[in-house]
């Protein structure tokens, strides 16, 4: 058995959310991988429009690095996968 997934370094996901809610919506993922996302937390998982995924990220935190830009990753797995 496989499973249809999709995975990309964004670098930068915030400028390219319209293009990746098209792209999600032509198809119906298992499973979708993203680094370099660049997210905080003033981007809230319900503004990503998965509503039939279950939404797992990690953002970059200024406390932890003194690096201004990249790191970020999310892992989104649909619901109905068992």
């Amino acid at each position: 058995m496989s499973y249809f997934g999709f995975i990309l370094n964004c670098r930068g996901l915030r400028t390219k959310l319209f293009n990746f809610k098209c792209n999600i919506a032509s198809f119906n993922y298992v499973y979708i991988v993203l680094n370099e996302t660049r997210l905080n937390d003033s981007i809230h998982n319900n503004e990503l429009g998965m509503f039939n995924y279950n939404i797992y990220r990690y953002n970059r935190s200024s406390l932890t690095s003194t690096s201004s830009g990249g790191g970020g990753v999310i892992i989104i797995i649909r619901k109905d996968f068992q």
